[in-house]
């Protein structure tokens, strides 16, 4: 997988798994967790971008896989998969281009920030 097949164009977020979060106790839950999606992962990618400024794998890995985890369960399914492959690249040792997945993570979590903020409000 390459970061330039995640495309910011459609929907950031699966459906699905929306879907069954808003099933679950009336909607409560979807509006707990993406409140809390909201409020937790801008911390973890300036972390994110942070460590890979100062080549800090250990903790670029950490948080890259903490996010990751947090975007899937809420759907964000591109920041996710951005998060998985970084993940992945770090574990095996690989050279990341910092400049393309600072650029490329920014803007899907940026997307998905306003995706869940008009969910929120709908």
């Amino acid at each position: 997988m390459t970061l330039g097949a995640h495309s910011l164009e459609g929907s950031q977020l699966d459906s699905e798994r929306i879907a069954m979060l808003r099933s679950i106790r009336n909607g409560a839950l979807l509006q707990k967790v993406v409140q809390s999606y909201m409020a937790d992962s801008p911390p973890q990618v300036t972390a994110f971008l942070a460590a890979l400024g100062v080549t800090d794998a250990v903790a670029a890995l950490r948080v890259a896989h903490a996010l990751k985890s947090a975007s899937f369960s809420i759907g964000a399914k591109h920041v996710g998969a951005i998060c998985e492959h970084i993940e992945q690249s770090l574990r095996q040792g690989a050279t990341l281009d910092v400049a393309a997945v600072s650029a490329m993570l920014s803007a899907s979590h940026t997307a998905v920030i306003a995706e869940l903020g008009r969910l929120l409000h709908t």
